[in-house]
């Protein structure tokens, strides 16, 4: 599918979007917090015992902005320089015959935007939602959206502070993620997720 067509405002309002995240933050189920606690603990728990440091000669640029989130119940960041926009998905499309992670199709702007849901690539649960979230990616267009559960904040992050996935998470939830961090945070790689020709659906 072809891209859809360049973001009418490349200079994305981070301010506007953290009051958003705030509110966002503030909103979430309680009834979910004894589940995403118990994850938690789980996710540190394989966190301490499989992360080991990076090699000397890795990137160790010294901070990156990201935007934090929750999808199928666990932590990840993702750095903003891939990020777009943040908004609902209000119409979704299904396309026959795409594989199952492709949730389908909606309007940007008049132009075309495939929805992944990386759960299932990820081969996890995924929370039902109407309307949910999506994270728009790109560089100076929109290439593709991912659902996700809940947004929590933008904050900066040092490179050194990202550790190898353990080898005990699926190996493609390996290949696009950056790292995690010693708390057990996912970090996804921006980069890996605009050039994995998974994520690229043909246009009919």
């Amino acid at each position: 599918m072809s891209p859809a067509s360049p973001v009418a405002d490349a200079s994305f309002n981070w301010d506007d979007a953290k009051r958003r995240l705030r509110e966002l933050a503030h909103a979430i189920d309680p009834t979910r917090l004894d589940s995403a606690e118990q994850q938690r603990n789980i996710l540190d728990q394989r966190a301490r015992e499989l992360a080991v440091p990076l090699p000397a000669d890795a990137d160790t640029t010294d901070a990156i902005e990201i935007l934090k989130f929750e999808m199928g119940g666990e932590r990840y960041a993702l750095e903003t320089t891939a990020i777009l926009e943040l908004k609902r998905v209000t119409s979704l499309t299904r396309v026959p015959g795409c594989p199952a992670f492709v949730r389908g199709i909606t309007n940007l702007r008049g132009g075309v935007l495939a929805i992944i849901d990386l759960c299932t690539l990820f081969q996890m649960t995924a929370k039902p939602q109407d309307e949910p979230w999506m994270l728009v990616l790109g560089d100076d267009r929109a290439e593709f959206g991912i659902i996700i559960d809940d947004a929590a904040d933008v904050d900066s992050m040092n490179t050194r502070s990202i550790f190898p996935p353990p080898a005990s998470l699926p190996l493609v939830q390996r290949e696009l993620l950056r790292g995690v961090t010693a708390d057990a945070m996912l970090v996804l790689d921006g980069t890996a997720l605009l050039d994995d020709q998974r994520l690229v659906i043909d246009e009919p």
